[in-house]
């Protein structure tokens, strides 16, 4: 009998630009901010972006846009979440018996980094992006990220 072997092309769209943002700011406030002086219309998903870091579940906010018609994406990520532990011991639960969370960062490498802005338009450059949120008053520090490293990586993949 023969064997019959499937592969799986991994071909995945790395054609978009990634944005780090440093800002101490609650996601829907830099949202809203990124919305007024882009003008897109990010909107909170209404699933968490959910990955699994060092054997436990992570949780991360996530905004997003698509276009599809215009080929046209944007996610806004917090890359600081929260990992809730499974099956605590009761010393450690809090006060209402409830498990703490820990931090969880999406990101090793950019572990100073508060947001990702991932995008992908036809529309505005990279740099009118950049040069856009680099004047919103909660953003301290905002830049391109282009390491093939980090821009491959695995944790970037939520569309």
């Amino acid at each position: 009998m023969a064997k019959k072997i499937l592969t799986l092309d991994d071909e995945l769209d790395d054609d978009f630009s990634l944005i780090a943002i440093v800002g101490q700011v609650e996601s829907y406030k830099l949202a809203f901010n990124i919305n007024q002086e882009l003008g897109l219309n990010l909107k909170r998903s209404r699933k968490d972006y959910d990955v699994k870091i060092k054997g436990e579940m992570a949780f991360f906010d996530i905004y997003e846009k698509e276009n599809e018609a215009d080929d046209e994406y944007f996610y806004l990520i917090r890359t600081i979440g929260q990992n809730e532990i499974q099956d605590a011991p009761p010393e450690n639960l809090n006060l209402f018996g409830q498990s703490e969370e820990k931090r969880a960062v999406l990101i090793p490498a950019l572990k100073k980094v508060d947001y990702l802005l991932k995008f992908k338009t036809p529309k505005v450059s990279a740099d009118e992006i950049l040069r856009k949120l680099k004047i919103i008053p909660p953003v301290a520090l905002a830049y391109m990220v282009e390491d093939p490293a980090i821009i491959s990586h695995k944790n970037l993949i939520f569309y």
